[in-house]
Formats: structure tokens, C-alpha cells, sequence
């Protein structure tokens, strides 16, 4: 009894794609091609939007924890004053500290 299946011994790879249980190797070459190519870009897409996610969150956390800004330009009318106290995160974090 032969125990090689007849695609592999033939090299018909015909046989292989009707006998397949994978459906993309029952699509003929060029709807395969088109199926991983649109499989590679969402990939592609997935890497960058994560990324730019993890870029994000680091500027986020820069953001948070950066040094106050001055309070006044002096000489700018217009500038707002900003707020010299600590932010609440470090408010709380020094809560924290003292119980």
C-alpha cells in the first residue's frame, strides 16, 4: 500500500488544493496572493496603530509628571496665569506618603 498521497508524488498541485481542509489553498494563485497581501497590510497597520498608541501613553506620561511652567511672562498681559500648585497626582501621592 503506498502511503504517499498521489499530490506529493505527482507534484500535482491541483490534487493538494481539492483536498485541502485550509480554504485559501482551495482559491486559485492570484485570489491567494490578493488574500495575503491584505492580510500583511492589516498586520502592517495593527504594528503602526500601536505604535502610535505607545507613543501616546509616553507623551501622556511625559506630560503629567513635566515641571510646573512659570506663573507670568512678564511684560504679556495676555498670558494666563497658570496655576504654581502641585497637580493632584502629586497631591495625592504625598496623602499617601503621610498616612
Amino acid at each position: 500500500m503506498n502511503a504517499v498521497p498521489d499530490w506529493l508524488s505527482t507534484g500535482n498541485w491541483e490534487l493538494l488544493a481539492q483536498a485541502s481542509r485550509w480554504p485559501l489553498m482551495r482559491l486559485d494563485e492570484m485570489s491567494r496572493l490578493r488574500v495575503l497581501a491584505a492580510l500583511s497590510i492589516i498586520v502592517l497597520a495593527a504594528g503602526f496603530l500601536l505604535i502610535f498608541i505607545r507613543g501616546c501613553a509616553r507623551y501622556a506620561r511625559w506630560y503629567m509628571h513635566r515641571e510646573p511652567r512659570a506663573t507670568k511672562v512678564a511684560g504679556d498681559p495676555f498670558q494666563k496665569v497658570i496655576d504654581s500648585k502641585p497637580r493632584l497626582w502629586q497631591r495625592e501621592s504625598k496623602n499617601w506618603q503621610r498616612r
